[in-house]
């Protein structure tokens, strides 16, 4: 035991806590380097797989771009992001992805097809969390384990009461500030909250996939720049204005300004909610005998 203790750098008749502590911390220094020596081997077999298969999926992109026009595309394509807003319950990029793709054949038309479609998605997911409640043992209550942690339950706290007063609104603010499609769940499981004063909060989160949208217009752009004009797919040989880095670089800005604009508003929205629950904490307090 002393060996081990000297060798794991603690000296050889350290306390027994002492010697606890050292290993444990020997312990989870080996685990974070197993954990980046995984990432590293993820990343690489990522980008090889990117690589072999990047060429497809641009060849697919620019045959859904030539063919945007057609009524089963467009189809597509929304119904796509609206399944991709719905899957986004468990946070996957699914509506960065197919935002981007959309935005990639439509540019900044996009928006007018990815819009409603992540709305509809927030939507199909409030229905869903208020069915599987009707139909579940669990209730508002006593909710199932993925909504018993601390951010769930804050949020359920500091929102109740709001909703009782002002229940567009604050659907809305809880929907912005947070993760959108579980806030969706969570709004649809734990609350009586309407489906019609639900509405709203869903068609104004929906507007934050412009920022994808910026994503996608920047990817369509590089594209055309790297790609010679007799090397486009059929459908693309229609002249367009010359692309210049410098609109990459301004979608950019846009993309980032934006997702600035978020996230002062979700800390916003946090702090309220926040002050929210105290007021409910110390009401609590004071009924309390």
């Amino acid at each position: 035991s002393s060996t081990f203790a000297f060798v794991a750098g603690a000296p050889p008749y350290a306390s027994a806590p002492r010697r606890g502590r050292d290993s444990a911390m020997v312990g989870r220094r080996w685990r974070l380097w197993m954990v980046v020596a995984a990432a590293i081997v993820l990343i690489a077999a990522y980008s090889s797989f990117l690589h072999e298969q990047l060429p497809k999926v641009l060849r697919f992109a620019a045959g859904l771009r030539a063919r945007g026009n057609e009524p089963r595309v467009m189809l597509g394509l929304f119904a796509m992001t609206t399944c991709a807003a719905v899957v986004a319950v468990i946070p996957s990029g699914s509506v960065l992805v197919s935002a981007s793709l959309v935005a990639y054949v439509y540019g900044f038309w996009g928006l007018l097809l990815a819009w409603p479609a992540v709305t509809l998605g927030l939507s199909i997911i409030f229905r869903i969390a208020r069915s599987l409640q009707g139909f579940s043992k669990y209730s508002a209550s006593s909710p199932p384990a993925c909504l018993q942690g601390s951010t769930p339950q804050a949020i359920i706290k500091g929102s109740r009461r709001m909703l009782k007063e002002r229940p567009k609104r604050t659907a809305a603010l809880v929907t912005f500030g947070f993760h959108a499609p579980f806030s969706q769940f969570l709004l649809g499981w734990a609350t009586d909250l309407s489906q019609v004063d639900d509405l709203p909060a869903c068609f104004l989160d929906g507007f934050k996939v412009i920022i994808p949208i910026f994503k996608g217009m920047a990817l369509r752009d590089l594209v055309d720049i790297m790609t010679p004009e007799a090397e486009r797919g059929e459908g693309e040989a229609v002249v367009r204005p010359p692309t210049h880095w410098s609109a990459i670089v301004v979608k950019l800005l846009v993309v980032l300004a934006l997702v600035s604009v978020v996230l002062v508003a979700a800390r916003a929205v946090k702090r309220e909610l926040a002050e929210a629950e105290e007021l409910v904490d110390e009401g609590v307090a004071a009924r309390s005998p």
